[in-house]
Formats: C-alpha cells, structure tokens, sequence
C-alpha cells in the first residue's frame, strides 16, 4: 500500500468525514431507506433506488476514506 503524506488538518478532516459517513449519515440513509420501502412496489420506486445508489455511492467513499486514513503519513 501506498503512503498519503497528509498534513494534521487534512487528516483531521477526513477522519471526521469517514466518522459522519459511518455513524449518523449511515444510519440517515438507512432511514430513508425504509421510508422509501414503504411506498410499494420496489421495482417502480424511483425514490427507494435513489436512496439506494446514494448508500452505494457512500459505502464506495467510505471505502476510500479508510484507506486513505490507514495509509495517512502526516507531515
């Protein structure tokens, strides 16, 4: 694995952002999910599949922010 030279700030702020993605925006997302299952048929649900791809999108970011603060190098 490649090292990221990162200064304090930047590691700081990705850290608070992998810490937000996991926690309340996780769980946000999963709330709107089970709202959106609500309304039926999940095969014409435009609002479950939107929810659905934005928690993809998320999960893929989190991901990147692990490594990214598994590897930070601070300088």
């Amino acid at each position: 694995m490649d090292k990221y030279e990162l200064t304090q700030e930047a590691y700081d702020r990705l850290k608070e952002e992998l810490d937000w993605r996991t926690g309340k925006y996780r769980l946000e997302l999963a709330e709107m999910i089970e709202k959106a299952r609500e309304h039926g048929d999940l095969k014409e649900n435009g609002e479950y599949h939107a929810a659905k791809d934005t928690q993809g999108l998320s999960e893929a970011r989190v991901r990147e922010l692990e490594d990214l603060v598994k590897n930070a190098k601070i300088v």
